[in-house]
């Protein structure tokens, strides 16, 4: 776990990634380099398709005159190219992102065991015993998708990190199951012609007693010793629990087994015009599922946001639909404004494997009329919508404002933001500059463990094609 530590100062950091360049400006004392205003991230669940050869960019950050991590270290991506970024991330260079694609990709060289210890030791790294980890976007707050598992919480119980790792072998080609048990649920994947189990949550695996080959569970409960001998010196296993508990738990189970179908594929999206924030320190996580145990593991928090350009002639193709509206300049803005007498809409769409903590949606508005308006609306379907939050605005006079939906919004994953504007006369209501703001909670393990007083080595990746729009800015700043 990273702690979070007084800072000798404050710098900020700017680099900037184009495809097929790179600048590179290091940080060697107090200062403040101020980088471009940027929008959030929206992203699909299953619908986009991660190439299978990641674009990576190599990126050097001098922090040798830090002396600790600041507490208000963000990192932030910002997409300035024309197309969709598949899954977007900043890694220490030699690690991989939590997303499926970056973590199979290193391994495929590796065989069979080789490959199940490799997986079953990236879960003991990058995340934490908690049960359960959910939140309300999650059903009873649940969480059993290993995407959110990964990036919304890092905690979480031994069913939950059973359903990645069998996300993870089934992603690479292998049969995988659960084995439920009344004490205990574990993963099992099948290689050489037999199962074999890795318990991430206990942080350990059992040999037969040839102490080569990994047990299954069945071969477990057949003989318990299997578990005896892996006690410490205080008779525990690596997690702290009594080996010999554990052991007597085994030989009276009666397991079930049970199959998930993780073949879809699950990805996010960086759209164009958007940004994604990750921060350094830690919080109480806002989201602790339905059952909160007395341990809570810490999360992290970040930020999406997306500034809707309508001076931008592609504009209506990042809306999921749009209806009566139309643009026109005024006053070096370009706004959005109702074009028929019937309100008119855009609907945007987000999703991703973070919970929002809040959203706001800000913009300049102007009212023509008193019976003008402009209206945001939140949805988890976009078929019903929640009552409207309203953007107001003096009559006449162009106002900077914003609508809070976080009641609505919070704890969400996947969710649609409707626009509506409505006037007794064309063009009477009007809004430019539009930011969709996401707060959200996110895993500890999301940000670079980046080490002070050193340069440290990160790779940017994501796993749009090489012959994407690649024109993304990277900032590290309040370092």
């Amino acid at each position: 776990m990273r702690q979070a530590k007084t800072h000798a100062y404050r710098t900020t950091i700017l680099i900037v990634i184009l495809l097929g360049s790179l600048l590179y400006v290091g940080c060697g004392g107090a200062g403040t380099t101020q980088s471009q205003q940027q929008p959030g991230l929206t992203s699909s669940n299953g619908s986009v398709t991660a190439s299978s050869v990641p674009y990576e960019k190599n990126v050097d950050f001098d922090l040798s005159s830090s002396t600790s991590i600041s507490p208000q270290a963000t990192f932030t991506l910002s997409n300035q190219g024309n197309d969709a970024i598949v899954m977007p991330a900043m890694v220490v260079s030699g690690n991989s992102a939590l997303n499926r694609s970056s973590i199979l990709y290193p391994l495929q060289s590796l065989k069979d065991e080789q490959f199940a210890m490799a997986t079953w030791q990236f879960m003991v790294k990058n995340t934490q015993h908690y049960c359960e980890a959910g939140a309300p976007g999650d059903p009873n707050d649940l969480t059993i998708e290993p995407m959110r598992l990964l990036n919304g919480f890092g905690g979480m119980c031994c069913d939950q990190g059973t359903r990645v790792l069998n996300w993870l072998w089934q992603g690479a080609g292998y049969k995988a199951r659960l084995v439920t048990m009344d004490f205990h649920t574990v993963p099992e994947i099948y290689y050489a012609g037999a199962w074999h189990m890795f318990d991430s949550d206990h942080m350990v695996y059992y040999l037969q007693l040839d102490n080569k080959t990994v047990a299954s569970v069945a071969d477990i409960i057949a003989n318990p010793y299997l578990v005896e001998r892996t006690a410490d010196a205080d008779g525990n296993d690596p997690s702290g629990y009594s080996a010999q508990l554990m052991a007597s738990q085994y030989a009276a189970s009666t397991p079930s087994y049970s199959t998930n179908d993780y073949s879809v594929q699950q990805t996010y999206t960086l759209q164009p015009g958007q940004s994604f924030s990750i921060n350094y320190a830690n919080i109480v996580p806002v989201f602790q599922g339905a059952f909160a145990e007395p341990f809570i593991p810490p999360a992290a928090t970040g930020s999406f946001d997306w500034n809707l350009d309508y001076a931008n002639s592609g504009w209506g193709s990042l809306t999921t639909s749009n209806s009566g509206v139309t643009t026109f300049n005024s006053n070096s803005s370009v706004f959005l404004t109702n074009s028929t007498h019937s309100p008119g809409y855009v609907i945007y769409a987000l999703s991703s494997p973070f919970p929002v903590i809040s959203l706001q949606v800000n913009g300049l508005v102007n009212l023509e009329s008193s019976n003008a308006m402009v209206n945001a609306y939140f949805s988890t379907d976009g078929v019903t919508w929640s009552t409207a939050f309203p953007l107001n605005s003096a009559i006449g006079t162009p106002t900077q404002t914003s609508a809070d939906l976080s009641s609505v919004a919070a704890g969400q994953y996947t969710y649609f933001v409707k626009l509506e504007l409505a006037g007794d006369s064309l063009n009477t209501a009007q809004v430019a500059n539009v930011h969709i703001v996401t707060e959200f909670q996110d895993s500890i393990y999301v940000f670079p463990n980046l080490v002070p007083g050193q340069i440290n080595h990160l790779t940017y990746q994501d796993w749009s094609a090489s012959t994407a729009d690649h024109n993304v800015t990277i900032s590290l700043t309040g370092q």
